[in-house]
């Protein structure tokens, strides 16, 4: 968590790290053929502007898969996370 929280550039002042507010942007990356139905579902939702918690509603599918499907399209270079500043 603490390697993905660093990436992410979003600890609180005690380490931890609000996975479900996090917005994942897409990158321009090819997208692997054997890429999981899950991740694959999640990333057509990704839009720069809402949160996992948002996505998880309205693909309808529950919040944990959701942070799943986004720290496995995290390591496969396919999103990052929209700076802070950026969603202000």
């Amino acid at each position: 968590m603490a390697a993905v929280a660093s990436v992410a550039g979003l600890r609180d002042t005690c380490g931890n790290v609000p996975l479900d507010a996090c917005v994942p942007v897409r990158l321009i990356a090819a997208v692997p053929t054997n890429l999981e139905a899950q991740s694959e579902w999640l990333l057509l939702h990704v839009d720069g502007e809402r949160s996992l918690r948002d996505i998880a509603a309205r693909a309808e599918i529950t919040l944990s898969e959701t942070i799943e499907a986004y720290l496995d399209l995290l390591m496969r270079g396919l999103v990052t996370v929209a700076p802070e500043e950026e969603r202000s």
